[in-house]
């Protein structure tokens, strides 16, 4: 999709950011990647430079300090200017052939006020949800969410967001840590005038592979939904 603009944050994921970039871009045409390096202390950022010597549609900026998912995506965002943005991970949980259904959702001439999810939980995908604490607190969350913003969202937590750069453009994220998927979400549905949900693959990663979510952002994602966004 060449108005579309992929934004792939990491830190210290030297075993699968090749793989899961290459995957990407093999899975879809692209318009623009833009890989943000959260001050990686691995071999990471020299694999993201190999990647960008290769592709000339691939940009890599870094981070001075380790500042967080949320303030990755608020780095790429402002570097963004294609008419949709979506954001993939380097931990290959995600397929990116799935982005192409995604994209096939967007509404004929739609440019604006865009929001479809890439929804772990629909369909009938078989994925693999290695820890059932995750994929309950998931569950838990997202049914929150759809009480307290009047939206019914199945995966709250998903990293497939695509929004429209209008939406994105009029968002101001305050959030640093993984609870930013709440504040994206619950700001970007609050301008939307179209929103659906695409069943997707997931094959969750454990602990010891790289997995980085920790009961601690458990904790900020109910805050964030109980408390801080909310219609």
């Amino acid at each position: 999709m060449e108005n579309l603009t992929v934004l792939v944050p990491f830190y210290n994921e030297e075993n699968t950011i090749y793989a899961s970039v290459t995957k990407l871009i093999s899975s879809l045409k692209l318009e623009r990647v833009i890989l943000i390096n959260d001050n990686s202390n691995d071999t990471s950022e020299k694999i993201a430079l190999e990647l960008t010597s290769k592709y000339d549609f691939i940009e890599l900026i870094s981070s001075k300090e380790n500042l967080g998912k949320g303030a990755s995506i608020a780095i790429g965002l402002k570097n963004s200017e294609s008419d949709f943005i979506i954001v993939h991970d380097a931990d290959l949980e995600y397929n990116p052939t799935d982005i192409n259904k995604i994209i096939d959702a967007i509404p004929d001439n739609q440019k604006e006020k865009v929001v479809i999810l890439g929804s772990r939980f629909i369909g009938d995908i078989k994925r693999e949800n290695i820890y059932l604490r995750t994929y309950l607190a998931n569950k838990l969350f997202s049914y929150l969410f759809s009480i307290f913003n009047k939206f019914k969202v199945t995966d709250v937590a998903t990293c497939y967001k695509l929004i429209s750069k209008d939406i994105y453009k009029n968002i101001n994220i305050e959030k640093n840590g993984f609870d930013f998927e709440i504040e994206i979400l619950a700001k970007a549905l609050k301008q939307c005038t179209f929103y659906a949900e695409i069943p997707i693959n997931y094959k969750g990663r454990s602990y010891k592979e790289g997995k980085k979510i920790k009961l601690s952002d458990g904790f900020r994602y109910l805050k964030a939904i109980l408390f801080e966004y909310r219609k």
